[in-house]
């Protein structure tokens, strides 16, 4: 029921839902970690940072320190997100998506080689890391490796269809440098398949700029 509140875009009652599960004792093992992301990406960090710290506190694992990390990088606190993914890495020093969340921290400050890195080694624990993929595709537009950041995207985007971020800068992409039909192929599935409840203002436009292309 969470769940489905949270694609609808409904994130107060997904919230909802999932205190009253948690109160009634009727939540399913990880709800906590699940209600702290929802808060996190809902905009309430504090609540979603204490709830964190509690849960990796009594059981450090790696669900607990990466939404941990994540909870921090979306608040701005770079060190403490790199901390909580330095824990993780001690526990799984493989772990793909660890490395994708290190990669991600090091991309939103700027840092485009230890972002570069970290994507990297999370292919190499993963071969079909399609958020490794997509990152290295952020770092090679920001480097003006237009060339590379359309493989890698079209990489991330054959391995995880459902990776709609992706999705979304490929088609955008392709469109700006001309490449109509493959924009169109594109955009197409972004509008098909992304969830209108977190991507709705980018359906609209991508549906938009679909109706200029025909």
């Amino acid at each position: 029921l969470a769940f489905d509140r949270w694609r609808l875009g409904d994130a107060g009652a997904a919230i909802a839902a999932l205190r009253a599960a948690l109160a009634a004792g009727a939540a399913a093992p990880g709800a906590e970690i699940q209600l702290a992301t929802y808060l996190s990406e809902a905009g309430q960090s504090t609540q979603a940072i204490e709830l964190l710290q509690a849960a990796a506190n009594a059981e450090p694992t790696l669900d607990a320190l990466n939404a941990l990390g994540i909870a921090y990088a979306r608040s701005g606190r770079h060190a403490d997100a790199l901390a909580a993914f330095a824990r993780s890495l001690e526990i799984d020093p493989g772990n793909a998506m660890t490395f994708e969340n290190v990669g991600a921290v090091h991309l939103d400050a700027g840092r485009l080689g230890d972002a570069k890195q970290a994507f990297e080694r999370a292919i190499a624990s993963n071969p079909e890391s399609s958020q490794g993929h997509a990152g290295l595709a952020m770092v090679a537009i920001r480097q003006g490796d237009r060339r590379t950041a359309i493989a890698e995207w079209e990489r991330a985007v054959a391995l995880q269809p459902a990776n709609f971020d992706a999705l979304y800068d490929l088609g955008i992409q392709l469109a700006e440098d001309g490449q109509m039909e493959a924009a169109r192929r594109y955009l197409a599935q972004f509008v098909r398949t992304a969830p209108r409840g977190q991507y709705g203002k980018d359906i609209d436009k991508v549906s938009a700029l679909l109706t200029k292309l025909r």
